[in-house]
């Protein structure tokens, strides 16, 4: 984590005093493997298309990724729940959303797409290191956790 205002640092070490000893669980973007879709997701649309097979073969039926991030210039960040996903006849992944979108994403507004996994701390271990005299970088061990069906 980045810490560039006392608030946020402020947050993340709140975070890890309640989480330590591996008592809580809490979410966690995932910033590997950034998505891209293929073309918008409109209002009411329950299915997002990505290039190629392999993100709807990795991930098919997964209990660790079942949930997205999707981040927009400008806008509020949304959160959607995978129900599943598939290959379709052109040969590129299909996630099925649990609902609907409730409003437009448009491909111009993403700034990127990454999976969330439930984690919670695996040792009660934190690294803070100062950047500059306000920039703080924060280090946490991590494990992801299934999420229950």
């Amino acid at each position: 984590f980045s810490c560039d205002t006392p608030e946020k640092l402020d947050r993340v070490l709140g975070l890890f005093y309640r989480c330590r000893g591996r008592r809580k669980a809490f979410y966690m973007p995932l910033w590997v493997d950034e998505l891209r879709p293929l073309g918008n997701t409109l209002d009411t649309s329950t299915t997002m298309t990505f290039a190629g097979p392999e993100i709807a073969e990795v991930y098919a039926n997964s209990l660790t990724y079942s949930k997205l991030l999707i981040r927009r210039f400008g806008k509020a960040d949304v959160v959607v729940d995978v129900d599943s996903t598939y290959v379709d006849g052109a040969g590129n992944s299909v996630i099925v959303l649990t609902e609907a979108v409730t409003e437009d994403i448009l491909l111009d507004d993403i700034m990127n797409i990454n999976w969330i996994a439930l984690v919670r701390l695996s040792s009660d271990r934190l690294t803070l290191d100062w950047i500059t005299g306000s920039v703080a970088q924060i280090y946490l061990n991590v494990m992801t956790l299934e999420e229950s069906p």
